[in-house]
């Protein structure tokens, strides 16, 4: 009968015991994922309805110019509110970053909070995915917020074919200038259809706000966009 070397028997003990260990962590990990539940807020919308009044609206460029960043996001979990001056905190991560040097996780204050919101304009939860143009929120350069709130807050959208769009859902952005590129009009079956897979509370909101706007709303190519920012980045 042959006997392995020690040596063998070592390696090969080794080689059972590395393989054990990465399937225990890979066990861990998957059900650390699966474990994680979103944290959402308390309502999606304040006690309160109320209607904001703004010292300018900005154009898509003007935006662009005003910000400290620009970027694609997608909101994670909520953080918590400050009931003092009715803002929400989200956990957030930049997808796609085209003005400013935004920490790729950093949080995001919405305006609106349990006790009071703007019509139309429910809190965000874990997943919402937006084009947003910000201001640092308190100098940190960790928490920021849209220059104007609601104003300045595209929610991304997709054709049948998956190309993203951004929706200009209150109308603010677009209509101060129509020479944006890539700018397009979507109807009310559009909008159904492109808002389909997005949170129902959500879609009903930007549903009811297109009412308000001849039954249409404003929506930007991506592609076209990120020319256009590429190019305003250069001025």
């Amino acid at each position: 009968m042959k006997v392995k070397p020690f040596n063998a028997i070592l390696i090969t003990s080794m080689r059972k015991f590395l393989s054990a260990l990465l399937a225990a962590l890979m066990l861990l990990s998957v059900t650390a994922c699966a474990a994680h539940e979103p944290v959402l807020p308390p309502s999606r919308w304040g006690e309160m309805q109320i209607r904001s009044m703004f010292e300018r609206y900005y154009s898509i460029s003007d935006a662009f110019q005003a910000a400290d960043a620009v970027a694609r996001v997608t909101v994670g979990d909520w953080q918590g509110e400050d009931l003092h001056n009715w803002v929400t905190f989200f956990d957030a991560d930049v997808q796609e970053s085209y003005k400013g040097d935004l920490p790729r996780h950093f949080t995001l204050v919405q305006g609106g909070c349990s006790e009071a919101s703007s019509p139309n304009y429910p809190l965000f939860i874990n997943g919402t995915e937006l084009l947003v143009f910000l201001k640092d929120y308190d100098g940190s350069g960790e928490k920021y917020h849209p220059i104007t709130d609601y104003n300045t807050v595209l929610y991304a959208v997709y054709d049948e074919n998956g190309h993203r769009y951004f929706l200009d859902s209150f109308g603010t952005m677009s209509a101060q200038d129509t020479l944006t590129p890539g700018r397009t009009t979507l109807d009310s079956t559009q909008l159904a259809e492109m808002t389909a897979d997005t949170d129902p509370v959500l879609a009903e909101a930007i549903s009811s706000q297109a009412k308000d706007c001849d039954g249409s709303c404003c929506a930007y190519a991506e592609s076209a966009l990120e020319d256009y920012f590429s190019d305003l980045a250069k001025q």
